[in-house]
C-alpha cells in the first residue's frame, strides 16, 4: 500500500523538476489564463450582475465625453432616471425616449404606464444614465478620454457600460460618464 503512494511521489517531484528546467508549464500564464476564462465566462453567463468577482472595476472604468449627432435616436432606460425637459423635471423616468432631431421632437413614454409625452426639443438633461451596450454606425462623432480623442464624419463605436449623464440638444446628444470599454470600427 505504500508503493503506490511512494511512486506518485517520484513521478511528482520529476514532474515539477522536468517542468521547471525545462520550461513546459508556465504556472502565472496558466493560472492567469485559467481564471481569465472563468472570468470570460462569468460575463455572458445568467449570473453577470450577481457574482461579478472576475472584473476590476478599478482598472477598467475610463471616463469619457461622447457627442454624437444621429438623425433619431431612441433609448430605453430600465433603470430609473431624472430627466430636464426644458423647464420640466421629471423623476424616476423608467422607459423608451424617442428623439427625432430633424423634427426636434421628443418623446417619452413610460414603460408601466400608457403615459406619453410629446415636447419640442431644446434642453435635455438626463442624469444616471445606464447603457449595458450601445452600438453607434456611420455616424458625425466626437470622442475624448483618456485613452484616444477622435473627430469623425462616418464613424463607427460601441459603448459598453455607460454610466453617466446624457445632455442632449438641437442636433447632437452628449454622454457624458464612465465606461469600462469603448471600442472603434475593426475592434468589434
Amino acid at each position: 500500500m505504500i508503493e503506490w503512494r511512494f511512486l506518485a511521489a517520484i513521478f511528482g517531484i520529476l514532474l515539477f523538476f522536468t517542468s521547471v528546467f525545462m520550461g513546459i508549464f508556465d504556472f502565472r500564464s496558466l493560472l492567469s489564463k485559467g481564471f481569465g476564462g472563468m472570468g470570460e465566462w462569468m460575463k455572458n453567463s445568467p449570473f453577470s450582475g450577481i457574482l461579478d468577482i472576475f472584473s476590476r472595476p478599478g482598472e477598467s472604468i475610463h471616463e469619457v465625453d461622447i457627442y454624437l449627432y444621429p438623425k433619431n435616436l431612441s433609448l430605453n432606460l430600465k433603470e430609473n432616471a431624472n430627466i430636464t425637459l426644458n423647464s420640466t423635471k421629471i423623476s424616476n423616468f423608467k422607459g423608451e425616449i424617442n428623439i427625432d432631431f430633424v423634427k426636434k421632437e421628443i418623446e417619452l413614454r413610460y414603460s408601466d404606464s400608457p403615459f406619453e409625452l410629446q415636447s419640442t426639443l431644446e434642453n435635455v438633461k438626463i442624469e444616471n444614465v445606464k447603457i449595458k451596450e450601445m452600438e453607434f454606425r456611420n455616424l458625425k462623432m466626437n470622442v475624448v478620454s483618456k485613452e484616444w480623442n477622435s473627430t469623425s464624419e462616418n464613424g463607427t463605436i460601441k459603448i459598453l457600460d455607460f454610466i453617466g449623464d446624457s445632455f442632449i440638444s438641437n442636433g447632437y446628444i452628449e454622454l457624458k460618464g464612465n465606461v469600462s470599454k469603448l471600442l472603434k470600427k475593426g475592434e468589434f
